[in-house]
């Protein structure tokens, strides 16, 4: 941690006293994108780092704010001053989240998601509502890897957000969503241990009478995981009319309780019933 804020506050100070020459970078950079040929940009990249290193970062940022110049040439000047400002660019590149172009904002998450400063997790959890499928999606794989406060519920939220689904069908982002609910239980061995208790393995053929039945002692599961599993009950009903979704979401909840579904249940429609009976039984 110690580090980042150093390199952070290197990266500050760089930016502060940059030369006045920064102008003829500039200059250097915006004839070298109109010249561009293909969709390669590394090999600018590389030039640009040779031959100014970090006095590129200021024009480069500067080019990439400037709503002006097409998306694609934003695009590259964001991705290099990334590349060349390193982690205390991290910080510089948050207010890309909210730019007007899809593109920009897809690549800033790339780049937060490349730099992994934790400090700008938070920020990225607004783009899994983002207007746009593809930065959602971004967003998901972004949020996933930085796991910032309050990742579960989001995630959870997108699973279900009705933009995300399109004649009954799941469009990618409820998918990941749930794939990712999983990598993030299983980065918390005391939350899988306490779904895996949460779970009974027999199957529940009759509505459960909780005034009678007697279970043993079980950890409490935090409020924002059982809203998770909440989230997969309902998913279970959104799936109903998308085959590919609903055998996802059962092999998630397996993999995310590690439970097997009983193997009286047959077909996919009743291993989905099973589930659905079974969490509602631990969640009520």
């Amino acid at each position: 941690m110690g580090n980042r804020r150093i390199g952070t506050l290197l990266f500050c100070l760089i930016m502060a006293i940059a030369p006045s020459s920064s102008a003829s970078v500039r200059s250097e950079i915006i004839k070298d994108l109109r010249s561009r040929k293909g969709t390669q940009f590394e090999p600018l990249i590389s030039r640009w780092q040779k031959a100014h290193g970090t006095q590129s970062v200021a024009p480069l940022l500067a080019l990439a704010q400037d709503g002006k110049r097409a998306d694609a040439e934003r695009y590259v000047a964001l991705m290099a001053s990334a590349k060349i400002g390193g982690q205390g660019a991290a910080i510089q590149i948050v207010p890309f989240l909210r730019d007007r172009s899809w593109m920009i904002r897809c690549a800033a998450l790339r780049i937060l998601r490349a730099l992994k400063e934790p400090s700008t997790g938070t920020a990225t959890l607004a783009l899994l509502k983002d207007r746009a499928l593809v930065v959602r999606s971004e967003a998901v794989t972004t949020v996933r890897e930085l796991r910032p406060a309050g990742a579960e519920a989001a995630l959870a939220e997108a699973m279900l957000d009705p933009a995300n689904y399109h004649g009954g069908r799941a469009l990618w982002v409820p998918t990941e969503a749930a794939t990712a609910l999983i990598e993030l239980a299983h980065l918390q061995p005391a939350i899988q241990g306490v779904l895996a208790t949460r779970i009974d393995s027999k199957p529940q053929t009759a509505p459960i009478d909780h005034s009678i039945q007697s279970a043993p002692e079980r950890s409490p599961l935090p409020a924002h995981w059982r809203n998770v599993l909440l989230a997969f009950s309902r998913a279970i009903d959104l799936a109903a009319k998308d085959p590919r979704f609903l055998a996802h979401t059962v092999a998630s909840l397996e993999k995310l309780t590690a439970r097997t579904t009983p193997s009286t249940a047959k077909s996919l429609a009743q291993r989905a019933a099973w589930w659905k009976n079974a969490l509602l039984a631990q969640t009520e």
